[in-house]
């Protein structure tokens, strides 16, 4: 399966989804309008993942910020995730916010997460 790489931008984090190491990382800031269509190549790539998953998947989060307006997004992947087998979430935080965050998607999505602090 192909890697999906997104370059960072001012508003865009840096995506890289590796399949063949089932290792996948999103970092940076996160504060776009049209959340449907950046995170629709992410969900279209994530669907053809789990179709043959890895033996184990990590999902590294790094973001600086997000806007609640692209949280609705953010579960939705988590949820999609729900179905793989050894699946594990590393959401990183610099504040209180960000830790709250994790929190919250570690609740909504039932995933195992490790809250990092850096």
């Amino acid at each position: 399966m192909k890697e999906l790489k997104l370059e960072a931008t001012e508003h865009t984090p840096e995506v890289i989804f590796n399949a063949n190491e089932g290792t996948f990382t999103m970092s940076g800031r996160l504060i776009i309008l049209d959340s449907h269509a950046y995170f629709s190549p992410i969900m279209r790539w994530w669907q053809s993942y789990l179709t043959q998953p890895n033996e184990s998947t990590t999902l590294v989060i790094k973001l600086e910020y997000f806007s609640t307006a692209n949280s609705k997004s953010l579960t939705s992947m988590f949820r999609m995730l729900q179905s793989l087998p050894n699946v594990k979430v590393i959401w990183y935080y610099d504040d209180e916010d960000l830790r709250d965050s994790g929190e919250d998607f570690k609740n909504f999505s039932k995933l195992p997460f490790e809250l990092i602090e850096y």
